[in-house]
């Protein structure tokens, strides 16, 4: 087996380790200095699997993230920079950076201006749990970039006059995301009814809906990782070898992990009740609570807006939020912010709107003031040229369901 990773002597480890936990209150900040750092940094639980697990094509304890570590194998084997350990957290940077680039066209496409729809996706990527975890090896990233991914596809498939090949592309990703974690099953009935809610003559179309089949299989095929590596008995490993059809299901269902699973019980609505100030509380950054309560308030008025002018896009955002967070919020997770990414990422998207909406209506309660002084040039002064109407008149989004009423022509106006 070739040396994977260059350690330390435990002197050095012991010393590494303690200064990890004396930056516990600057985390953001000392994952940015692993990122960054050119010497190699062997992670801690999780993370160390994954950095020795996908540069040998090896097992992760369940489900096994295939997707991921295929990725993984590719991107240590095309970048020639340190070691794989090194690479695999530097991969998870990139993917980092990939999610917050389509938050930004997710917010964008919901009715944010360029700017809120920055501001919005990096306040999202700045956020101490994400920060922390784009800067070592975990799937979770990826899986918040092929979710979004997924609500972009959808959004933009219905826009573009709903075409198949949208459809099975969408069907494709699906199954590649669920092969790099299990958390995706809980996009499907989100995007399942905003499909059909979008086109309900689906359900009829039997040879589409095999399209749609194969593609998904197809993606989902990636599992086949787990049984072909496991028979050739590979160096990083499992307690056990899925190389049977019982011990495959039990690996890629997590069957070990149902205890800590409650979302299906009779007890899941008090479970997510009870845990539910614990992800508020993540939405602070460990400042003051009134921030995380104004982010709600404002993703609330933002979510209103957008169910009055696109009702099915708000469906697809809720329903994927709303689902991940229910399941996330009745799971027992020594790192469980990882799991409400996805749910924070749409509420800080609502969030900006609702800023924006905000905002705007701030701007239209004093424009009788500034029609006044636009008429007086000697009352205009500083403040009245430095607050213009440029960015409040800019149009939510060129899209058909976004795009304001036009006005009557005269024709029409006589026919009414």
């Amino acid at each position: 087996m070739p040396t994977v990773f260059r350690t330390t002597n435990s002197t050095a480890a012991t010393t590494a380790i303690r200064t990890t936990y004396q930056l516990r209150t600057i985390r953001p900040a000392y994952s940015l200095m692993r990122t960054s750092s050119a010497r190699p940094v062997v992670g801690f639980w999780d993370t160390a699997i994954f950095q020795a697990a996908a540069p040998t094509l090896g097992l992760t304890h369940p489900t096994g993230f295939p997707t991921y570590l295929l990725l993984g194998w590719a991107f240590t084997n095309l970048v020639p920079i340190g070691d794989p350990a090194y690479r695999m957290d530097l991969l998870s940077a990139v993917i980092s950076a990939l999610a917050v680039a389509t938050l930004y066209l997710v917010i964008r496409w919901i009715g944010a201006t360029p700017a809120v729809a920055a501001i919005g996706a990096l306040t999202f990527g700045l956020l101490q749990p994400f920060w922390r975890t784009a800067g070592r090896a975990d799937p979770h990233t990826l899986h918040v970039l092929l979710a979004l991914a997924l609500i972009l596809l959808a959004l933009e498939w219905n826009r573009r006059g709903r075409p198949h090949r949208w459809l099975l592309a969408m069907a494709f990703l699906f199954g590649l995301a669920l092969g790099n974690h299990l958390l995706m099953v809980l996009m499907g009935p989100a995007l399942a009814g905003y499909v059909l809610l979008c086109e309900p003559g689906l359900v009829l179309a039997v040879r589409r809906i095999v399209g749609l089949a194969v593609a998904f299989l197809t993606g989902a095929g990636v599992y086949l990782y787990v049984p072909l590596r496991a028979a050739s008995n590979p160096p990083i490993h499992h307690d056990f070898a899925p190389t049977t059809w019982d011990l495959f299901w039990r690996y890629v269902l997590g069957s070990d992990f149902r205890g800590s699973m409650g979302f299906l019980s009779l007890d899941g609505p008090g479970n997510a009740l009870g845990a539910l100030p614990a992800f508020i509380r993540s939405l602070d950054a460990g400042s003051h609570p009134a921030i995380a309560m104004a982010v709600i308030g404002l993703a609330l008025v933002g979510l209103i807006a957008l169910a009055r002018s696109s009702p099915r896009a708000a469906f697809l955002l809720l329903a994927s939020a709303g689902l991940t967070l229910y399941a996330a919020l009745n799971y027992q997770n020594a790192d469980i912010e990882r799991y409400y990414f996805l749910p924070v990422a749409i509420l800080v998207a609502l969030a900006a709107l609702g800023a924006q909406l905000v905002d705007r209506r701030d701007g239209a309660t004093g424009g009788a003031e500034q029609q006044q002084r636009k008429s007086n040039p000697q009352s205009q002064g500083f403040h009245g040229a430095a607050r213009s109407g440029a960015a409040g008149s800019e149009a939510y989004q060129t899209m058909p369901e976004m795009s304001a009423p036009r006005a009557r022509t005269p024709a029409e106006t006589k026919s009414t």
